[in-house]
């Protein structure tokens, strides 16, 4: 591997998935392997809404945590302000919380000649297309699509295991309506992976 293995000049990568499918932990593999290429300097950037596992830190279910500069869901121009001269890659988790205004601020990293890596949600709880991530995936120079477990069970507590590829909302154990809120935090209380035979939205047409 060289220096231009890891640092690609305004491009755009994209990891995206279900939930419970590693995207962080894949986000972080790629930052990482960054601390031992010579005089790159990268930051990564979370926002202040998900702080499920941590405040502070990128964290994967297996344990992997990375600090990163915590910033406003709603104004995503505010990373601006940490980059550097140095800076030659920007990477962003979960995505899909912030607003819309983050398409404009990938545009103006690209243009800076900045490697910009986003992980996030590709669709929402209801299998439809989560609207800053759609459309980052569809601007973006790669996009790395990840799978998880189906994690269905039958009456008998047979699970699924085929691949998954929706995030199933859960409320009281019971399926989330369509018309809930698209932002609802939670983790293993109201989420599961599901393949699209077991993905259930009551009242989607």
């Amino acid at each position: 591997m060289t220096f231009k293995d890891y640092y690609k000049p305004s491009f755009l990568e994209v990891i995206c998935g279900c939930m419970k499918s590693g995207k962080s932990e894949t986000l972080m593999h790629r930052i990482r392997m960054l601390n031992y290429v010579a005089d790159l300097d990268y930051k990564l950037f979370k926002p202040k809404i998900d702080d499920r596992f941590s405040s502070t830190d990128v964290c994967s279910r297996n344990g992997m945590k990375h600090n990163a500069f915590v910033i406003d869901e709603n104004n995503p121009e505010e990373l601006i302000k940490y980059l550097e001269d140095s800076t030659k890659v920007v990477a962003i988790d979960e995505a899909q919380f912030f607003s819309f205004e983050l398409v404009d601020v990938v545009h103006f990293l690209r243009r800076k000649n900045l490697n910009v890596i986003v992980s996030g949600l590709d669709t929402d709880f209801r299998g439809k297309p989560f609207c800053v991530m759609s459309y980052l995936c569809s601007v973006a120079d790669y996009v790395e699509k990840l799978h998880a477990i189906c994690e269905y069970k039958d009456e008998h507590g047979n699970k699924c295991n085929n691949l998954a590829n929706r995030s199933q909302r859960l409320i009281n154990g019971k399926p989330a309506p369509y018309d809930s809120p698209i932002i609802m935090l939670g983790d293993e209380e109201y989420y599961e992976a599901r393949c699209i035979h077991h993905h259930i939205v009551p009242g989607k047409d």
